[in-house]
């Protein structure tokens, strides 16, 4: 919306007509002065990032400017400069101040109406932002809401609610009580239709709303009520009453695609904004098309989906650009028309106007008698020098005032009426339609003498000009009254527009006859001193040279032929165009090393140039720098770094230059910024790890490393480093000393070789190496090994121990082991072998301790040779050994090895000096030998070879004998050599079968044996053995054999067994067996 008017005041329209749609537009009469409009002139902008869904913008009496915002709830206020001066609401996630603001409004006190559809309510601030009073309620009772989507407030202060929800537009007076409403139709109203065709007279139907967008209040009390669902805008009395429409669908002058926003400005002009058309339009009180501003983009006067429009004063207009996020701020070039005073008679005249004659039927079907007389009175009644006589008082008279066929006018009656009215003169005329054309006659009466004064004849083509035409005839026939007692008339309409340097004036001409010129005055304040500074026959004139943007004020007289002056007119102000409004510069910085570049968008048209201009510092003396024909601006000579301060002046091709921009900042590429956050990590091993934040700047190539051993330097590179897109920006400097501190130092290079300051140093210390192993210790003594441990080191760090041995306590030492523990068996020694130790440690970085204190010890020898062994031949099946104890207490045990064809074994160990070597072959020969082993295990030499035979086996008995004898089988042999034989075993085989068994039959003593036991008929065969008296038997001798005949008795033993009688008569004993 959304506005209040701020501006001239326009006469009511006293005829209107509707039509079905708002595809045309019917107008009432025309403003008291004609509306034109010269330009729209772009002035600023407001914008905010945070602004991401305007809905509004409206400007109060003073030129402040609010703007609402539905993405942040809130309502910000700023000054005419564009300052901020306050905001209004509060965004809260449960709740807002303002939950979803539709409009916004102001009155002439300053205060802000705004609308919310989610509250249905009006909320008025004041111009702290406080909320003073609320407006409204859900619902669809009078003064509710359902949807308020417009808002507007009339200088009386009563506002006006465009309702959505309820499909109407509500009236509220100054305390917010309901007073009217203007409903969506159909619905009949006793309005007469001017139509452009001939027809009847008829009713006008009344618009039906589908959906309400805006509301606007004009000049007079119009009401405009913007539908963006018929694309229209309707027009109504301040009764309520429909006047008229205009708009309708289209992308042309006067159509619209998505009307967002109305609001009444400066003379009456109506401005709506179009969200789908990207623009913004202007018409006259009475819908005519006057210009348009706007086109996709984000240029000056281009917009993206503007939403509300609002008006103030001095012609502002501002639009909320809401898909560019800005409010624009506009100003129409309106000519400045101010009504000079009149000369005034010294008594009114009385004047007397009757009603108009039809003279054909096109003129009465429209009306047109009553309605151009009631033009008149109206003209006549804004007149000083006119007193109009009430038309009640002069009905009965009409008729007997026109003229008849012959135009002859009867001078008598107009003499009575005079008399009877106390008028001074009558006004009567007739009216007729023609082709399209209103030609009215009028007849000026002296009612004294009853002669017609003044006859004139109007023609108007169309009917938006008859009023003008009909004010125009009233203001001569006042002029041709003031000549005759008067000078002439001060001139009238004088009308002032600010140009180039310039200055241009018009105004209407004076009525006057005997007129010879007007006199143009000129003051630098509306109270003067005034000067003359030029004349004129026209009714225009240029005041040229002007300086630019001059606040000058000017006054005319109007000159007779008689030389009388009339009086000065009033004063009208004009301001010569300024230099030109630069607007916002958005200007885009390009780095550049050692010089200062800069660029700007350009969407203004005209601009041919630029100068530059500059200062050192911010609000200093400013100097021109140069010139370009492009947007943009290039210097060198600056430092690295150097930043200086610029304006820019815009030139057109009218040699205009504009006001200098807004002060920016440009220079040269600064150097980048020393690396942030350089820090140095301490305590690892012979290396310092080096991290940094990230560049600020995008285009770091390089950092440098710097490093020193002091830190006051000197400080030499030890690297470079790139930036990395996976890791974050570090360094690791190694190959350093252990224990030592380091200082160190960064610096950032561009990619234009630009250097950062270096950073301050920052210090690290390296890891200490390890502490010498303490308190080792080697074991001697040990066989062929040599223990050693010491003490563990305090370090927690320790991963292990190297253990380093040496032949010789000066060295070379070698490294044998590494071990974890604080402990080594260094093993596989020599005998009574020397060694020297040490050892140092070794951190879990790799770091290696000094070496600890030097350790020797010895292995332990070997046990000496066993002496004095002998030993023992002749034992049966063994060898019986003995020898001298070892001098060495520690003796464990002796190893008795046995040696034979070459080959050794051990026969035995024993713990005391003496072994028997038993289950050896019987008459062999045997070599022993002898070893010590101490309990270390330590094996002594071999003692000295001894040889031993065991006791060799009885040779076999030979000569063996068998022969039958009876029944019993004897045998005899001879005897062994052997002295120790024993006795003899001897042994049977019965039967012819070689692979039979031997049985054992017998053991003797002697040389002979009796078998008894042999069976008769079967042949047996004997072997026989000896037995020595260590049981040792000797081989078998060579067999015999002999048979006892079956036929001879066997006694009473067993069949086939010989008996022979026993001593005592019983069955014979078997021959005894010898224990084997």
């Amino acid at each position: 919306m959304k506005n209040r008017l701020l501006g001239a005041g326009v006469g009511i329209a006293l005829l209107a007509a509707g039509c079905s749609t708002p595809q045309f537009h019917l107008l009432p009469g025309p403003p008291a002065y004609p509306v034109t409009l010269r330009g729209v002139v772009y002035q600023r902008e407001l914008s905010d990032p945070a602004w991401k869904s305007l809905v509004d913008a409206a400007a109060d009496a003073a030129g402040n400017i609010c703007v609402l915002d539905a993405s942040t709830h809130k309502a910000y206020l700023f000054d005419a400069e564009g300052r901020p001066i306050l905001s209004i609401g509060e965004k809260r996630f449960w709740s807002s101040t303002f939950p979803r603001p539709s409009a916004v409004a102001t009155d002439r006190a300053g205060r802000l109406y705004i609308s919310d559809s989610r509250n249905r309510s009006i909320c008025i601030h004041d111009q702290t932002g406080t909320l003073a009073a609320k407006i409204g309620g859900k619902g669809s009772a009078p003064g509710r809401f359902r949807d308020p989507v417009g808002v507007a407030v009339d200088d009386a202060g009563r506002v006006y609610a465009a309702d959505r929800g309820n499909n109407r537009v509500q009236r509220f007076d100054a305390d917010g009580t309901f007073i009217g409403q203007i409903v969506s139709g159909p619905k009949a109203v006793d309005k007469i239709d001017i139509s452009r065709t001939s027809g009847p007279i008829r009713f006008v139907a009344w618009p039906r709303f589908t959906r309400i967008e805006d509301v606007a209040v004009g000049v007079d009390g119009l009401i405009y009520v913007l539908d963006s669902g018929t694309r229209a805008v309707h027009a109504y009395t301040p009764q309520q009453a429909y006047l008229f429409s205009f708009g309708g669908r289209g992308k042309g002058p006067g159509r619209f695609e998505k009307p967002s926003g109305i609001a009444v400005g400066a003379m009456g002009i109506v401005c709506v904004s179009d969200e789908k058309n990207n623009a913004v339009q202007f018409f006259d009180p009475q819908g005519r098309f006057l210009a348009a501003v706007g086109g996709r983009g984000k240029g000056r006067g281009q917009f993206r989906e503007p939403q509300g429009v609002g008006t103030g004063p001095n012609g502002l207009v501002c639009v909320a650009d809401r898909g560019n996020r800005r409010v624009q701020i506009f100003s129409l070039a309106v000519p400045r028309v101010e009504e000079a005073p009149v000369a005034r008679l010294e008594k009114p005249l009385r004047i007397a106007v009757f009603d108009f004659k039809n003279n054909n039927p096109p003129a009465r079907e429209r009306g047109y008698g009553e309605t151009i007389s009631e033009m008149f009175i109206t003209a006549f009644a804004r007149r000083p020098n006119f007193e109009v006589v009430e038309r009640k008082q002069i009905r009965k008279l009409l008729d007997e005032l026109y003229f008849g066929q012959s135009g002859a006018v009867d001078e008598e009656t107009t003499k009575k009426l005079g008399r009877v009215l106390g008028v001074d003169v009558a006004l009567a005329g007739g009216v007729s339609f023609f082709g399209g054309a209103i030609e009215v006659d009028l007849r000026l009466l002296d009612v004294e003498t009853g002669k017609v004064i003044l006859p004139d004849a109007l023609k108007v083509v169309a009917e938006a000009r008859l009023r003008e035409a009909v004010e125009r005839e009233v203001r001569r026939i006042e002029g041709a009254y003031l000549i005759q007692f008067h000078a002439p008339a001060p001139p009238a309409g004088l009308a002032t527009t600010g140009g180039v340097r310039e200055a241009s004036l018009s105004w209407r001409p004076n009525a006057e006859p005997d007129l010879k010129g007007y006199r143009i005055h000129r003051a630098e304040a509306e109270g003067g001193p005034y000067a003359v500074v030029g004349e004129t026959e026209k009714t225009d004139w240029i005041d040229r040279g002007l300086a630019d943007g001059a606040a000058l004020f000017y006054r005319l007289t109007a000159v007779d032929t008689d030389g009388r002056e009339s009086p000065p007119c009033a004063a009208a102000p004009v301001r010569t165009r300024g230099r030109p409004a630069i607007g916002e510069l958005r200007v885009r910085r390009q780095t550049a090393v050692g010089a200062s570049s800069f660029s700007w968008a350009e969407e203004e048209e005209g601009v041919v140039g630029y100068a530059i201009y500059r200062a050192a510092s911010p609000g200093g003396e400013y100097v021109r720098a140069g010139e370009s024909r492009t947007p943009g601006f290039f210097e060198k000579g600056l430092a690295n770094g150097e930043t200086r301060y610029y304006r820019v002046v815009k030139r057109y091709r009218n040699g205009l230059e504009s006001e200098p921009s807004v002060e920016f900042a440009a220079g040269a590429k600064p150097p980048p910024s020393p690396p942030a956050g350089f820090c140095a990590q301490g305590g690892l091993a012979r290396r310092v790890r080096l991290e940094w934040g990230p560049p600020k700047e995008k285009d770091i190539r390089e950092y440098r490393i710097h490093r020193s051993g002091s830190e006051s330097g000197p400080y030499r590179e030890i690297a470079s480093v790139k930036p990395g897109w996976l890791t974050g920006p570090s360094h690791t400097d190694t190959g350093l000393e252990d224990d030592t501190a380091y200082y160190y130092t960064i610096e950032a290079i561009d990619a234009d070789k630009l250097s950062s300051a270096m950073t301050a140093p920052v210090k690290a210390v390296t890891k200490r190496a390890p502490s010498a192993p303490r308190g080792l210790a080697a074991e001697g003594g040990r066989a062929r090994r040599v223990p050693l441990v010491w003490d563990r080191n305090p370090e927690a760090d320790i991963a292990a121990y190297r253990v380093f041995v040496s032949e010789s306590g000066d060295g070379p030492f070698r490294q044998i082991a590494e071990t974890a523990p604080p402990s080594f068996v260094h093993a596989g020694l020599g005998d009574r072998t020397v060694r020297f130790y040490r050892v140092r440690a070794v951190d879990r970085d790799g770091l290696l301790s000094g070496f600890s204190e030097t350790v020797s010890a010895a292995t332990r020898p070997l046990p000496s040779r066993p002496q004095g062994l002998k030993a023992e031949s002749g034992l049966p099946r063994s060898v019986r050994l003995v020898w001298a104890p070892n001098p060495e207490p520690d003796i464990a045990r002796y190893t008795v090895r046995r040696l034979r064809r070459g080959a050794s074994s051990v026969a035995g160990e024993v713990r005391t000096p003496g072994y028997t070597d038993s289950g050896l072959e019987d008459g062999v020969p045997y070599r022993y030998e002898v070893c010590a082993v101490d309990v270390e295990g330590l094996v002594s030499p071999p003692s000295e070879q001894v040889e031993a035979a065991t006791k060799p086996r009885p040779s076999a008995p030979v000569n063996l004998n068998a022969e039958a004898r009876g029944d019993l089988i004897a045998l005899s042999w001879t005897p062994s050599p052997e002295p120790d034989i024993a006795g003899y075993e001897i042994y049977r085989r019965s039967g012819w079968n070689p692979l039979a068994g031997e049985e054992k039959v017998g053991r003797v003593s002697g040389t002979s044996f009796e078998d008894r036991t042999a069976a008769a008929g079967t042949s047996c065969t004997y072997r026989v053995s000896a037995i020595d008296a260590a049981g040792l038997v000797s081989d078998r001798s060579d067999a015999a054999s002999a048979t006892i005949r079956s036929d001879e008795g066997s006694g009473w033993g067993l069949p086939g067994v010989p008996w022979e009688r026993g001593a005592r008569g019983d069955a014979p004993e078997p021959a005894p067996v010898p224990a084997e």
